[in-house]
C-alpha cells in the first residue's frame, strides 16, 4: 500500500510491553498457510511473498533482527519500506516517527497539497489516476489528516484485501467496503487511555484532535466523532480478546465473564490456592467475602430505535447477559412492599419506583469484600429500582463463579431486611441458577451504614463481630462508585449495548489498578495487622486479669453459644450490646408520629415527621463536620483538606434538598440567621486533666475555624428548622410542626445521653483497667497507645455532648415544659468527666463522691451493680471481638499474599503454554504469549520481594 504522505508517529511503536491486536477481526492473518513460505497446501499463496506481508525488512529495527528476518513489526502488522515488482511502479515508503522536519536533503520533500509535511525516500509516482489513489482521512493522535493512498495491486498483493493491508500499515478502517477514513492503532489507544484516566467522552476528545488540528478554523477538519465511537468499541473488543487470549484459540467460545479481569487475591480453588488447601485446619481464612451494592447514577435513557444496536461482547465482561437476564425477570417478580423492621432506606422503599424516559434506573453490582474487585458477570441493572430479585441474580452469578468455597459472607446495606426470604427466594431460582449443595451463608452490613440502623443491627450485623472477617469495614464499593459515576453522563445516551461494553471497559480498568497495586495494599494491611494483633491482644490479657475466672468462663460459653447461633437466629449477638431498659430515642419518636401521620382525618401533613428527622440529622452531620475541622488544626494535609472539602459538598447538597422540600411545610421568606453556638462546646469546658498536653484534644482548633469562618460553610449554615425560626414562630404559624420537632429532639438527647454513659463508662474502665493495675501496662509506649486510645474516646464524648447541647437548646426554642427541661438538665464539662465511682463506687474515697446526674435518668451505679456488671460484660465482650478480627487479620493477610503469588504465577504460565501452542500452529503470536508471560512473572517478583520482608 502507498501511503502519501507519512502522519508523524504512525506504525507500532517500539515500546515492547505495548499491546495491539494480533489479527484483523474477519480473518486470522497468520494461520497455516498465511505465513508459511513453501507450504506444499498453499504453493500460490501471494501473501508469502508479497511486500506488505510478513517477511519484510522495517526501519528503525536492530541489525540483529533484520538478519534473523523476525522482528517486533513483523509480528503484528508490517509497515514495509521495500518496492514492489518493478511493473508496477509503486514505491513504498518509511512511515517513521522521527523524521527531520528541518532536514533540507534532496531525499525529504514537502508536498503543498497536504501542508508541506516532509518524506523521507522517493516521491510517490504520481501517474495512476485519483480514482485509484483516493483521498481519505486519518485519525491520529496529533490530529486528523487528509491523504491519499493506493493499494497494492501487484501480482503478490492484489489477493490481499484492502482492509488487511490498511492493519497492517497499522490503521483501522472505519469501513470494510468503501474506505474513506482510518484511525491509526495510536489514535485509538491515546483516546482510549484518555477515556479511562479523565473519564472524558469521546465528543472532548474528539474537540481536542479538531483544535490540534486546527485551532483557529475547526469548522474544516472533517468530523468524524461518530466514527470514532464506534471504532473505539472494536477496538477495545479485539483487545479484551487478545489480552484475556482468545487469538490462540478463536474458535473457543468466550464463557460468560470470560473476557473480565478479576481479583488476583481472593480465594480460587484451581487458580490461587495450594492443590492441599483442603487440608488446611484454619477454614475460616478461606471464606468469600461478597459485598453488594447499587448505583442510580448510572441510569439510562429509553432508545428510540434500537433495532440496530449491535453486541459485540454481552454477557463476556462484568455485566450480566442480556437475553437470560430479561428472561429471569419476565419470570419472577419483587414481593409486595411492607413496613420495614428496621429503617427505612431507598433500596427498600424505591425498589418499584419506574422513571418513563428510562429503561434502567442504576445498576447493582457485586465486589469482593476485602480488596474491592468487580465480580465478572455480576452487575445487573435496575429496571423499577433496587428490587431484591436484582440483587438476587447478582449474588447467584458471583456465587457461581467460584464454586468450590461453599462459605459466603454477603454484605450489603439492607441486609436485615434482604435476607427475611433469601434462602426461599435461592430454591425458587431457575434450574441454571441454583446454588450448589451445601453453602453456608453468613451476613453483614458495612460499618457505615449499619449506623443508619436501629441500635440492634450493630450487633448482629456489623463485620466486627463475624467471626472469620478479619478487619473489615464492608464500604470499599462506596470508593469504586466515586470514580465509575464520572462515566455516567457518558453513558447514560449510549445504546443498550454500548453502554454495556463501555461500563465493562470501566469497571475491568478498575479491577487492573487494585491487581497491580495488590502487593502494597497488602503488605500495609500486614503491617498494621502486626502491631494492632499484638496490641489487642495485650487489651484483652489486661481486662481478663481484672475479672474472675467464674465470669471469664462464663462470659466465654456466652460469646460461643452467640456465634454458632446467629445464622439462625442474629437475635443471639444481642449479648455483644448493653441490655437496659432505654428512654424512646430519635426513631421511636419518629415512628410514633409516623403512625399518626397516617391516621384518617389527621392535621399532620404527611411527611413532615420524615423531613424535620433529615433535618435533624443533617445538623448532627454539621457537628461530624467541626470535628473533622478541628482535628485537621491549623494546617491541614492536603488529603485533610480534600477529605473536608468533600464533605462541605455533600453536605451542602443535603441542605439544598431539606430547603427545597420544606416549600411543602412551611414558609422560608424569613430564613434564620447562622447560630454557630447551636453546634459547638460552651467555652469554660476545659481540656481533660486526666489527658497528657498535647494528647486530648484541645479547642485552640475551634479559635483557627472562627477565625477563618465566615458562616456560609456547610457545617455552620442555620438549618431551617422550626426551632431555627423562633420561639415566636414556634408557638403560631410552626407550632404543629414544632411539636413534631420537640419530640424527635427529646428521643435526640436521650440517644445523645446513652452514647455519652456507654463512651464515658469505657473511658473510666480503661483507666482502671490500664493505667492502674500495673502489670502489663506500664512503660512509656504503652501509657502513650492508652492516652491515645482515651483521646479517641474523648473526642466521642465531646461529639455527643454537642449533640446534646443542640437538642436542649432546642427544646427550650421549641417550647419544652418545664418538666423536661428539669430532666434533660444542662450540661457542663464536670457532668461528663471520668470517675472512678462509675466503675467501682465502693473504692477509697470515693463513698461520698456523688455521680452525674446523666446516670441517673435510667440507672445509677452505685444503686445497680446488674448494670454496671453489664458493662463489664459488654467491655470485655467487644475486646476479645477486636482480638479475634486482628488475629484473623494477620493470617489473612499472610495467605493472600501467597494467593496473590500463586495468582501471578497461574496467568504466567497460561501465557508460556499459549506461546508453546502458537510455536506450532500461529508463530509468529509468540511473541506476544511471551511479553504478557514475562510480565506477571515480573508481578511474582514483586510478592517475592514483599514475602522476604514479612518473614
Amino acid at each position: 500500500m502507498d501511503v502519501d504522505p507519512a502522519l508523524p508517529g504512525m506504525g507500532h511503536p517500539d515500546d515492547p510491553m505495548g499491546d495491539y491486536p494480533a489479527s484483523p477481526p474477519d480473518r486470522h492473518p497468520l494461520s497455516p498457510g498465511s505465513d508459511q513460505p513453501g507450504d506444499p497446501d498453499h504453493p500460490s499463496d501471494p501473501v508469502s511473498t508479497c511486500p506488505v506481508s510478513p517477511g519484510t525488512v522495517y526501519p528503525n529495527e536492530p541489525a540483529e533482527q533484520q538478519a534473523s528476518g523476525s522482528t517486533h513489526r513483523e509480528t503484528l502488522y508490517p509497515n514495509p519500506v521495500s518496492t514492489c515488482t518493478p511493473d508496477d511502479e509503486v514505491v513504498y515508503h518509511s512511515i517513521d516517527p522521527f523524521l527531520d522536519i528541518t532536514s533540507d536533503e534532496e531525499d525529504d520533500w514537502r508536498d503543498p497539497t497536504t501542508g508541506g509535511i516532509p518524506l523521507r525516500g522517493k516521491k510517490p509516482n504520481r501517474g495512476y489516476d485519483m480514482h485509484q489513489c483516493p483521498l481519505i482521512t486519518a485519525v491520529h493522535a496529533s490530529g486528523i489528516h487528509e491523504l491519499r493512498v493506493r493499494p497494492c495491486r501487484c501480482a503478490l498483493g492484489r489477493h490481499i484485501p484492502v482492509f488487511d493491508q490498511m492493519l497492517y500499515m497499522g490503521l483501522y478502517p472505519a469501513s470494510r467496503k468503501q474506505t474513506r477514513t482510518v484511525f491509526t492503532f495510536e489514535a485509538l489507544d491515546d483516546y482510549d487511555l484518555e477515556n479511562l484516566e479523565t473519564k472524558a467522552s469521546a465528543a472532548k476528545h474528539y474537540d481536542k484532535l479538531i483544535r490540534l488540528t486546527a485551532n483557529a478554523f475547526p469548522s474544516m477538519v472533517p468530523k468524524r466523532y461518530r466514527e470514532l465511537l464506534r471504532i473505539a468499541r472494536e477496538w477495545r473488543n479485539l483487545k479484551s480478546r487478545q489480552r484475556a487470549g482468545y487469538a490462540y484459540s478463536p474458535a473457543d467460545v468466550i464463557p460468560a465473564g470470560g473476557l473480565a479481569l478479576f481479583c488476583p487475591t481472593c480465594p480460587q480453588p484451581g487458580v490461587n490456592l495450594p492443590e492441599d488447601w483442603r487440608d488446611d485446619p484454619d477454614k475460616k481464612k478461606y471464606m468469600r467475602t461478597l459485598l453488594a451494592d447499587g448505583n442510580f447514577k448510572q441510569d439510562h435513557l429509553v432508545m428510540k430505535y434500537d433495532e440496530d444496536d449491535v453486541p459485540l461482547s454481552d454477557g463476556h465482561g462484568y455485566m450480566v447477559t442480556k437475553a437470560p437476564f430479561d428472561t429471569y425477570l419476565s419470570a419472577t417478580s419483587d414481593p409486595v412492599t411492607v413496613e420495614p423492621s428496621c429503617h427505612e432506606h431507598r433500596a427498600v422503599s424505591q425498589q418499584n419506583q419506574s422513571h418513563a424516559h428510562l429503561d434502567v434506573t442504576g445498576i447493582g453490582a457485586i465486589a469482593c469484600g476485602r480488596h474491592g474487585c468487580f465480580y465478572p458477570h455480576a452487575v445487573v441493572n435496575f429496571r423499577k429500582g433496587e428490587g431484591q430479585r436484582y440483587m438476587d441474580y447478582a449474588f447467584v452469578q458471583a456465587i457461581l463463579y467460584v464454586r468450590d468455597l461453599l462459605v459466603v459472607l454477603l454484605l450489603y446495606d439492607i441486609m436485615c431486611q434482604f435476607w427475611v426470604n433469601f434462602l426461599k427466594r435461592m430454591r425458587a431460582m431457575p434450574d441454571d441458577l441454583q446454588l450448589p449443595g451445601g453453602v453456608e451463608f453468613k451476613r453483614g452490613i458495612g460499618l457505615f451504614h449499619v449506623h443508619g440502623h436501629v441500635k440492634e443491627c450493630f450487633a448482629r450485623y456489623a463485620p466486627t463481630f463475624i467471626q472469620g472477617a478479619g478487619m473489615l469495614d464492608g464500604e470499599i464499593i462506596e470508593t469504586l462508585w466515586n470514580l465509575l459515576n464520572y462515566t455516567a453522563s457518558s453513558a447514560r445516551a449510549m445504546s443498550w449495548f454500548h453502554r454495556q461494553e463501555y461500563i465493562d471497559t470501566h469497571m475491568g480498568d478498575s479491577n487492573w489498578k487494585k491487581l497491580i497495586g495488590m502487593v502494597a495494599a497488602i503488605f500495609q494491611k500486614w503491617k498494621n495487622a502486626v502491631d494492632q494483633a499484638a496490641e489487642s491482644d495485650q487489651d484483652f490479657q489486661s481486662l481478663c486479669a481484672s475479672v474472675g475466672k467464674e465470669k471469664f468462663d462464663k462470659w466465654s460459653a456466652e460469646e460461643a453459644d452467640a456465634q454458632n447461633r446467629r445464622n439462625e437466629d442474629p437475635t443471639a449477638m444481642d449479648i455483644f450490646d448493653i441490655k437496659e431498659e432505654e428512654a424512646p430515642g430519635k426513631t421511636v419518636m419518629a415512628n410514633i408520629w409516623i403512625y399518626r401521620e397516617l391516621e384518617p382525618n389527621t392535621a399532620t401533613t404527611r411527611g413532615s415527621t420524615s423531613w424535620i428527622t433529615m433535618g435533624i440529622r443533617i445538623t448532627e452531620q454539621q457537628i461530624e463536620l467541626r470535628k473533622e475541622v478541628r482535628k485537621a488544626g491549623k494546617f491541614p494535609t492536603p488529603d485533610q483538606t480534600k477529605k473536608i472539602l468533600e464533605k462541605r459538598q455533600s453536605l451542602q447538597q443535603q441542605i439544598d434538598t431539606f430547603k427545597a422540600q420544606s416549600r411543602a411545610f412551611c414558609s422560608l421568606t424569613n430564613e434564620p440567621d447562622p447560630d454557630p453556638s447551636a453546634s459547638t462546646l460552651p467555652d469554660d469546658w476545659e481540656d481533660d486533666p486526666d489527658q497528657p498536653s498535647g494528647t486530648d484534644g484541645t479547642h485552640e482548633e475551634e479559635e483557627i475555624l472562627e477565625e477563618s469562618s465566615d458562616g456560609r460553610e456547610a457545617e455552620r449554615v442555620a438549618v431551617p428548622l422550626p426551632s431555627s425560626f423562633g420561639k415566636v414562630a414556634c408557638k403560631t404559624r410552626l407550632q404543629s410542626l414544632a411539636a413534631i420537632e420537640l419530640d424527635l429532639r427529646i428521643g435526640q438527647a436521650n440517644d445523645a445521653l446513652r452514647f455519652l454513659r456507654i463512651a464515658i463508662g469505657q473511658k473510666s474502665f480503661n483507666f482502671r483497667t490500664k493505667f492502674r493495675v500495673g502489670s502489663g501496662n506500664s512503660g512509656y509506649k504503652n501509657r502513650l497507645r492508652n492516652y491515645a486510645e482515651n483521646h479517641t474516646l474523648q473526642m466521642t464524648i465531646d461529639q455527643a455532648a454537642q449533640v446534646y447541647l443542640s437538642s436542649r437548646r432546642a427544646m427550650e426554642t421549641l417550647g419544652a415544659s418545664q418538666e423536661i427541661l428539669s430532666k434533660f438538665k444542662i450540661l457542663t464539662k464536670a457532668h461528663i468527666s471520668s470517675s472512678t465511682a462509675v466503675v467501682d463506687p465502693n473504692a477509697r474515697g470515693e463513698r461520698n463522691n456523688g455521680l452525674s446526674w446523666i446516670w441517673h435518668t435510667q440507672h445509677d451505679p452505685a444503686k445497680d451493680p446488674a448494670w454496671l456488671d453489664e458493662l463489664y460484660r459488654v467491655n470485655w465482650l467487644r475486646a476479645k471481638s477486636r482480638r479475634d478480627r486482628w488475629a484473623e487479620e494477620l493470617a489473612l493477610t499472610r495467605a493472600e499474599m501467597d494467593w496473590t503469588k500463586l495468582f501471578h504465577q497461574h496467568r504466567r504460565d497460561q501465557w508460556l503454554s499459549r506461546a508453546n501452542e502458537a510455536k506450532a500452529n500461529y508463530p509468529k503470536l509468540q511473541y506476544y504469549a511471551h511479553k504478557q508471560a514475562k510480565t506477571w512473572d515480573l508481578l511474582v517478583s514483586q510478592v517475592d520481594n514483599a514475602l522476604s520482608r514479612m518473614n
